[in-house]
């Protein structure tokens, strides 16, 4: 629902839960690309992102502001077309409208400080070749449409969730912000996806945790 500014929050955990989001892909069963209008009073949008978040690193350890997002907002897993999901693609079928394998994944070269035209051109190839609908860069060109503005907190492999056609973004910070823009924010808290040591988990959703509690929800 949307809270007192009018805000809806959406979660995202990209590149986790990689079992339950099979057990969903194939309960779904369709393959094509879809949308729903989320009604009035929600084009302003946090998307939180945690790369490697599995659910029993939330039930290992406190996390009373992750708490408040799970029990308020909605709850998404990605999964792509191959073995094994890497970040980038997980950003790319987010805003694609269905499952894109990205070709390559070790670089992505950012222009401008907003922009990953390479990347989008090998998505849009790959998705064109793989003919399952998918539209890299579809999101982000709708909201560009709708006059929406989008921002992104993060790496560079988060671009890829909220770009448009030409691989654009309205704008990037590699630090979660201090106060939210208005429109989509993409705020990306990484680090999960890089180790397996309990301990080093415990302190990055410790963290990360306290990034979220200076979140309006």
């Amino acid at each position: 629902m949307p809270d007192s500014n009018g805000r809806r929050r959406a979660w995202i955990a990209a590149g986790a839960l990689v079992v339950l989001v099979l057990a969903i892909v194939g309960a779904l069963g369709s393959s094509g690309p879809s949308s729903e209008a989320i009604g009035v009073g929600s084009r302003d949008v946090i998307v939180l992102s945690v790369p490697g978040l599995r659910w029993q690193d939330l039930e290992a350890t406190e996390t009373p502001h992750f708490d408040r997002w799970l029990r308020a907002t909605a709850l998404m897993s990605v999964r792509a077309i191959g073995n094994e999901t890497s970040l980038v693609e997980g950003y790319l079928t987010m805003g694609s409208g269905n499952r894109v394998e990205a070709p390559q994944t070790d670089a992505i070269e950012v222009v401008g400080g907003r922009c990953v035209p390479g990347l989008a051109a090998d998505a849009t190839e790959s998705a064109d070749d793989d003919l399952n609908g998918a539209e890299p860069g579809s999101l982000g060109a709708a909201l560009a449409e709708a006059g929406i503005a989008t921002s992104v907190f993060g790496g560079d492999a988060a671009i890829a969730a909220l770009m448009d056609r030409e691989g654009c973004v309205g704008s990037v910070s590699p630090t979660p912000p201090s106060a939210v823009p208005a429109g989509v924010s993409l705020v990306e808290l990484g680090g999960l996806e890089r180790t397996n040591r309990a301990a080093d988990r415990t302190s990055l959703l410790d963290s990360f945790d306290e990034a979220v509690a200076a979140l309006s929800i």
